[in-house]
């Protein structure tokens, strides 16, 4: 088994990921209160991680951790762009197709 390591910087999050021998892909989204005070909106940025995540789910190797640290520029970008850096992050360090 590997130790976690910061495998990816984004301007809008950090990405963690770790090797497991099985078949489950498991996946973390850390929203601070420094992004937002505000539950709403930190939920909102979850969901919407999540989603991109779900969508792109069929093409991700079986048997990795991944955990999204995000930072507070996150707030100024688009769904589309958040979904589109998620999945450039994922495809670099080969856990996509």
């Amino acid at each position: 088994m590997r130790k976690a390591r910061l495998v990816y910087q984004s301007p809008i999050f950090g990405m963690l990921f770790l090797d497991k021998e099985d078949e489950e892909k498991k996946f973390l989204m850390i929203i601070s209160k420094r992004i937002s005070k505000k539950a709403v909106i930190r939920n909102k940025l979850k969901r919407q991680m999540t989603e991109a995540v779900r969508l792109n789910l069929s093409k991700i190797r079986e048997g990795v951790r991944v955990g999204f640290l995000v930072r507070a520029r996150i707030l100024e970008w688009k769904w589309e762009e958040i979904k589109a850096e998620m999945e450039k992050a994922l495809k670099e360090v080969g856990i996509m197709e």
